[in-house]
Parts: structure tokens; sequence; C-alpha cells
């Protein structure tokens, strides 16, 4: 099944293969929560024993993505899809063992208490409010979390994700920076959509 990729997603993949903890400031509308998940996807669909946890700021991104994934799902060919054993709104499970979980950043970091996350994405999270990704950070580092992925649009200058981004810029964390830019993407890197854009926000 075709899944074409810009340019910057081909980079971007390339870095969430390769480094632990990463952060990336993106742009609305640039594909980037699909592709983090449908990456996480392939990696549950051939690998044994993944398990990944994607945190949204709401419920209803919740439920978006699952019902993005059941369109993706009937869209694959039938030896791909006996490889899924089950998908509900929060979870699917494969028959490799590995198993996608998708829940919201309201909900209690407990709840994932005894479970070893593979792979952890942090989605908008400079807007989940004070003490909230600090909290699922905690939960999750102490679990022993392989790689986690944080990525947001910006929400001003303060809170943990902006401090924790400046702080990885000067080298001070163990986090590493994707950097990508709106135009990079082709229905944006034109003058005309930038001063159109720009005028009507006013």
């Amino acid at each position: 099944i075709p899944f074409y990729q810009y340019s910057y997603q081909k980079r971007m993949v390339k870095y969430l293969e390769s480094n632990q903890f990463l952060m990336c400031k993106k742009f609305r509308q640039g594909g980037f929560t699909t592709l983090v998940n449908v990456y996480l996807f392939w990696k549950c669909l051939f690998d044994q024993n993944i398990k990944t946890c994607s945190l949204f700021l709401m419920d209803r991104e919740v439920i978006s993505i699952s019902y993005k994934f059941k369109q993706i799902i009937n869209e694959l060919p039938n030896w791909m899809k006996s490889k899924i054993e089950k998908i509900t709104d929060r979870e699917i499970k494969f028959t490799t063992n590995s198993k996608m979980r998708f829940l919201s950043s309201k909900e209690d970091p407990n709840s994932l208490r005894g479970n070893k996350i593979n792979y952890a994405v942090f989605d908008e999270c400079a807007f989940w409010g004070k003490g909230v990704t600090e909290s699922w950070w905690a939960s999750l580092y102490l679990m022993s979390t392989e790689k986690a992925f944080f990525m947001s649009t910006s929400s001003g200058k303060e809170g943990w994700f902006y401090n924790t981004y400046e702080n990885a810029q000067d080298g001070n964390n163990k986090f590493k920076i994707f950097n990508c830019f709106y135009t990079e993407h082709p229905d944006y890197a034109n003058q005309e959509w930038e001063e159109d854009t720009k005028n009507n926000l006013g």
C-alpha cells in the first residue's frame, strides 16, 4: 500500500530510527501525527513484542487517530490484515504480540503502571497544561521507556515543552531536535500563500 512522504517526512523517519529522545516543533497540517503513528504501526506489524503508547491532548484526538487506523487497515492486503488481532478506539493488538495504545493526556499516568513501553509519543504536549507532561514523562521514564517522541506546535515561551526544547538546543539534556519548516511542505512553499495567510490572520 503506497504511503507517499515529503522530503521532511522521510528525514523525520530517519530521526525516529536513530534517536532515543526526540523533540519536534511542528507546523499545522504537516502530517506529523499520522507519520509517527504509522511508523509505530509498521514496527508493531513486523517486529515482535513492541509496545507503544501515543498520548493526545483530548479524547477526540484519540478517537480520530483510531478511526484513521481503521481506514488504513481496511485498505491493507489480506496477508497484512491477518496480523491484526484486535482493534478498538484505544488499542490495536497484533499477532506479533505487539500492541499500540492511544490515550488522552487527561487520564491517570498510573494507568500504565507495570507496562513496559518501547515507544512513547507525546502529541501537542505544549498545550497539555501545567504539570501534565511532566507527570506522564516521569511515569513513562521510570518504566524504562526505550524511545520517546515529543512534538507540538508552539504555545508561548513557558512550560515543560518550551523549557526542554531550549535546553536541548543548548545541549543540556539528552533530547535531540528535529528541525523542519512549513516552507518544506509543497502546499505552503509559495510567497502568495504566505502573504495571503498573513494578511487574513491580521
